[in-house]
């Protein structure tokens, strides 16, 4: 952390990569998964699906990180504690909220309504 007076400071030869995604601060990451069904439409394969949980307003949700080109956009909101995010066999996305001791599943549907 440059910002930091106390802290260990990297060597001056370290080349440090920025990050591709950035999150809600004192958001903890509490699952991830990475996409590889062919489900969802073509950009979905290869995004990461991440658990944010928080106790601050706005925190809890399921982000979808795209790796290439890199974006990240809110994928799942008003959750109350979701822990964990997976893949299903059949390529749909399961949420596992703590706080309701419900597991969501969501799917991809290309029928318009």
């Amino acid at each position: 952390y440059p910002d930091c007076d106390f802290c260990p400071q990297p060597s001056a030869s370290l080349n440090i990569t920025e990050p591709i995604a950035t999150f809600v601060p004192h958001g903890a990451i509490a699952g991830i998964t990475v996409y590889t069904h062919t489900a969802f439409p073509e950009p979905y394969y290869n995004s990461l699906f991440i658990a944010l949980w928080s106790a601050f307003p706005g925190a809890q949700k399921i982000v979808r990180v795209q790796t290439y080109p890199t974006q990240t956009a809110d994928f799942m909101l008003g959750l109350a504690a979701p822990i964990d995010v997976i893949q299903t066999p059949s390529g749909g996305i399961a949420v596992a909220d703590w706080a309701t001791g419900h597991i969501f599943q969501v799917s991809y549907s290309s029928d318009a309504t």
